[in-house]
């Protein structure tokens, strides 16, 4: 059977339909592939910029945190002291805005003769301790400048109150504008001087 131009032709164009539609199909896979990359970097962007906001919004109260729990460890150091030693230890807010206490030891908290073992910081220029007259702006109560533990009879602030007691920690700029909802506070309670970080 002779084979005319007409059929060769006809062979080579159904050749290269196939490779066309092999090579369209890949393209539109790659481009479904760009796509969907595309989308999911989108995503992650817009998912990056939003959370950054919340961020720095919540950076302030991780670092008033980060000093109310340094501040819990030592005064859990000083009840532990207080056990071995059989002394009294009282730890007093110094100097509120630069973050710095005393530490002094007698024989009971309600002693006249309390004498000064050491002058610490917490290294933290944007932070300070709360004064009970600014907290008591702020409709908190309860917040005091010192802690004395007393192994024989727990805890004692001189504070007479129906509140819960403790320290609380906030960012200079939040409290010149009276912004208490990123304040960090020590909550401590009963004679054994349990501590909650709130």
């Amino acid at each position: 059977m002779p084979i005319y131009e007409s059929d060769n032709q006809q062979t080579r164009w159904q050749e290269n339909e196939s490779r066309f539609y092999e090579i369209w199909d890949q393209e539109e896979e790659k481009t479904k592939k760009r796509k969907k990359t595309t989308v999911f970097i989108f995503l992650i962007i817009a998912l990056i910029i939003s959370s950054v906001s919340v961020s720095i919004d919540r950076w302030y109260k991780w670092q008033s945190l980060n000093v109310i729990r340094k501040l819990a460890n030592e005064l859990n150091t000083l009840k532990t002291k207080a056990a071995l030693t059989h002394k009294a230890y009282r730890l007093e807010i110094d100097d509120a805005k630069n973050l710095s206490y005393k530490i002094f030891e007698a024989n009971h908290c309600d002693s006249d003769n309390f004498s000064v073992l050491e002058e610490k910081k917490f290294e933290n220029k944007d932070y300070i301790f709360i004064s009970p007259q600014d907290a008591d702006k702020a409709k908190l109560k309860g917040i005091v400048q010192s802690y004395c533990f007393d192994p024989s009879v727990g805890v004692n602030f001189n504070h007479q109150s129906n509140y819960a007691v403790g320290f609380g920690v906030i960012n200079v700029k939040d409290m010149t504008e009276g912004r208490f909802d990123r304040l960090s506070i020590l909550i401590i309670e009963g004679n054994s001087a349990e501590m909650t970080l709130n």
